[in-house]
């Protein structure tokens, strides 16, 4: 581990090597993350108070693997590009693939994911990481002279029981298959599709459709529609009630005028719908807002999954 911390991600990584090696400059947080993982029964890891530059710069034997979390801080700047972290993991590649053949990065959730494919070599895999439907971390899989297009992976998992639906709730694909797959248009069915937000992330909007047999309501809406439920969809699924006319005539429609509410490419804010419609954000029941056939639309929903 280049870049150590806390020592978190090196307390699980650790279990699973032989003898592990944790490289951090700040000698108070590598102290502080032995004396963890001493309490946590870890024994395998030796610890290098010095930068990750050096470190790997100084080193001659081969690692089976190496793993780095740049900080993403750049004196009291946060930053997003992968060459302004600290180190460079950029810069910093050639002398890695010196010493391993297979490596691992975690970056910013902001982070487009076009950028890391092409400013990082060898890239097999790019996994967009959500919990509970909030995008956390990118992770980029990387393995020596790999000359292969990278395969995306989509997961959302439980903040309440991470492994249980993890897998179950993935979606893989690579850019040539998204590049490759037609969209299907059509006007609103009764039930409506939205995506996890880390296949939101990941962007493969017109395989979604394509694989679930799904109706793309618009261009850049990442709303899809079906007459008949798809149970397998990895996001939300909605069935509609009522289409809406949004004035202030709508909070009637909802008990204790209360909806949650969800705008994609719509000419209104989730705040504009409060305001138009006299509406608060909660309860049980929802308002879907968005652009169908070049028009905006709304509709009174229920979330079934």
């Amino acid at each position: 581990d280049l870049t150590q911390g806390v020592g978190v991600d090196s307390h699980f990584l650790a279990q699973q090597f032989s003898e592990w090696h944790s490289v951090e400059p700040d000698k108070s947080l590598l102290d502080m993350a032995a004396h963890n993982h001493q309490l946590l029964a870890v024994s395998n890891t030796h610890y290098h108070p010095i930068p990750a530059v050096d470190f790997i710069n100084d080193q001659h034997q081969p690692f089976d693997f190496i793993y780095i979390d740049p900080s993403r801080r750049k004196g009291s700047q946060r930053s997003v590009l992968l060459a302004d972290h600290e180190p460079n993991v950029v810069a910093l590649q050639d002398r890695i693939w010196s010493v391993t053949n297979h490596g691992l990065i975690k970056a910013s959730p902001m982070l487009d994911l076009s950028q890391m494919m092409r400013e990082i070599r060898h890239l097999t895999h790019l996994v967009v990481v959500g919990v509970d439907n909030e995008v956390k971390e990118l992770l980029g899989w990387a393995k020596k002279d790999f000359a292969g297009g990278p395969s995306i992976v989509a997961i959302n998992l439980s903040g309440n029981d991470p492994l249980a639906n993890g897998w179950a709730n993935r979606f893989s694909f690579t850019p040539d298959e998204e590049m490759a797959a037609q969209s299907t248009f059509g006007p609103l069915k009764p039930y409506v599709y939205e995506p996890w937000a880390p296949l939101l992330k990941a962007g493969p909007f017109k395989l979604l459709g394509q694989r679930f047999g799904l109706t793309k309501l618009d261009v850049n809406t990442h709303f899809y529609t079906s007459a008949e439920r798809q149970t397998h969809f990895p996001g939300r699924i909605f069935e509609v009630v009522t289409s809406l006319k949004l004035d202030k005539h709508v909070s009637a429609q909802f008990e204790g005028q209360q909806a949650n509410i969800i705008s994609r490419n719509h000419p209104l804010s989730v705040a504009e719908i409060c305001r138009k419609t006299q509406l608060t954000e909660g309860g049980t029941e929802y308002v879907l807002a968005f652009r169908a056939g070049g028009k905006p639309m709304a509709v009174k929903a229920i979330r079934i999954q």
